[in-house]
């Protein structure tokens, strides 16, 4: 006969995402909020997506016959109805993009730093832009001479991409030092 067989999910899933645990989940999540775009075009995706199971629920639970009698209290054909409904589908994301485009974002003080920074070696003629490695700009401001603006460029990839939020008041520090 057969008997039960155990299955082990550990073979299935990282061991980094083990152990970082639930915490780990949300790691990404810091940067899509900080990308404006990204974080807007997964709230309208989220609301859109919403919207449409709500819809595909309320026709598909629905037989024809109830339409047409849903139709029919409403004092409209069963085609009317139909294009009303996708009229109000069609307002509804509309009223939600322009709901979730003006809100802000909350950035980052350390991206904040960062847009500073550029401009301020924009001023000594050193130029970089936000796309840069990091360690391109650091290479950057020390063939420039600016060994104080390399030392911000470390401090901001410590806490960006390694994770040393105790590392922030370095980075005002250093900043005002510029």
């Amino acid at each position: 006969g057969e008997f039960w067989k155990r299955v082990d999910p550990t073979g299935f899933v990282s061991p980094e995402r083990i152990n970082a645990g639930v915490q780990g989940l949300n790691q990404d999540s810091e940067w899509m909020k900080t990308n404006r775009f990204y974080y807007s075009f997964l709230q309208a995706r989220a609301v859109f997506e919403n919207i449409n199971y709500k819809l595909a629920l309320f026709f598909d639970n629905y037989d024809k016959e109830a339409q047409k009698l849903l139709a029919a209290s409403l004092s409209l054909e069963l085609k009317a109805f139909y294009y009303a409904s996708a009229l109000l589908l069609i307002v509804t994301c509309i009223f939600f993009y322009l709901s979730i485009k003006g809100k802000r974002i909350k950035r980052n003080e350390e991206d904040i730093y960062f847009e500073r920074f550029v401009k301020k070696l924009k001023k000594k003629k050193v130029m970089v832009d936000e796309s840069m490695n990091e360690q391109v700009i650091i290479n950057r401001c020390l063939d420039a001479g600016l060994s104080n603006y390399a030392q911000f460029m470390e401090h901001y990839r410590d806490i960006k991409y390694r994770g040393k939020l105790q590392a922030r008041t370095q980075l005002v520090q250093a900043f005002k030092k510029l």
